[in-house]
């Protein structure tokens, strides 16, 4: 895990314990917040190929979300192809 994953997930927290929690906070650290979490989430990251099955767990009951992926699969793959 990257340190920018780790700085994410961090933020994620924080933002949703303050959202749970009704901790009065300055507007300025949730918008901060926010801005960096986003930013965060913008950097570019090349796809991951995994296997079909590894694909079907991840994807399963997630079908509503949209935006890029960062992993596929192939199926027939180039192994079952070749054998």
């Amino acid at each position: 895990m990257t340190q920018d994953e780790i700085k994410a997930l961090e933020l994620e927290a924080l933002i949703e314990d303050l959202r749970l929690n009704h901790v009065c906070c300055p507007k300025e650290v949730i918008l901060q917040a926010a801005d960096e979490l986003e930013r965060l989430s913008q950097t570019e990251q090349e796809p991951v190929q995994v296997s079909p099955l590894e694909f079907v767990e991840m994807v399963m009951e997630k079908e509503h979300l949209i935006g890029k992926p960062i992993f596929w699969a192939e199926w027939p793959n180039k192994e079952k192809n070749n054998a």
